[in-house]
């Protein structure tokens, strides 16, 4: 089983230094980046272009977003996000503390029994890790103005929110492969069978 999980660090680690040397940050004196800002300032300014397009939008070239959406989004939806995973995780202490931890009527026997095979438990880890890491860097990007920008510098929250957009950006798609190979390789143990009543 380490061995498994060493290819899927690797596999990981791969994953992430290839979006890292894949997003170079623009070069100072870059032409591209000089016409992009004599492109804004001319929109800025009430210069119009031509196209070719019929849409009814087409003479809109900066998008305009509804100011009530951007408010719904950082004042009620993130911290309902971030109430209902703090929620759960004191519900689940609670009702720890409350019950008590569940043990064996008989104590622990020693005997182990064989229940899923190393291939499987590394398609869970595939599907398993990506998705930590994205709750922790959708959280960030989500609500961590709530809870981490107040207490720390504007370059270290900025660099924060940078890696938290990249590693959640290819986060993403390991995920999605775990989640599909789980879905279509335990799909037939996830279907009700029938059985006689005894």
């Amino acid at each position: 089983m380490n061995k498994w999980l060493k290819h899927i660090g690797v596999a990981i680690a791969l994953l992430f230094s290839v979006s890292v040397f894949a997003h170079d940050a623009p070069k100072v004196g870059d032409t591209n980046e000089v016409n992009n800002g004599q492109i804004w300032a001319q929109l800025k300014a009430g210069e119009e272009g031509y196209t070719t397009s019929k849409s009814e939008f087409h003479g809109q070239a900066i998008n305009t977003y509804d100011l009530r959406v951007l408010e719904l989004r950082s004042d009620i939806l993130a911290p309902a996000l971030m109430a209902a995973l703090f929620g759960m995780i004191i519900i689940f202490v609670l009702f720890i503390k409350v019950n008590g931890i569940s043990k064996l009527h008989g104590g622990f026997s020693g005997k182990l029994v064989y229940r899923w095979s190393k291939f499987d438990v590394s398609i869970h880890w595939l599907g398993a890790i990506p998705c930590l890491l994205l709750i922790l860097t959708g959280l960030t990007l989500l609500a961590g103005r709530f809870f981490f920008q107040p207490y720390i510098g504007e370059g270290f929250w900025a660099g924060l929110v940078n890696g938290a957009k990249q590693v959640h950006d290819v986060m993403a798609i390991p995920f999605m492969i775990g989640w599909a190979l789980m879905s279509v390789l335990w799909a037939k143990n996830q279907m009700p069978k029938e059985r006689k009543a005894p």
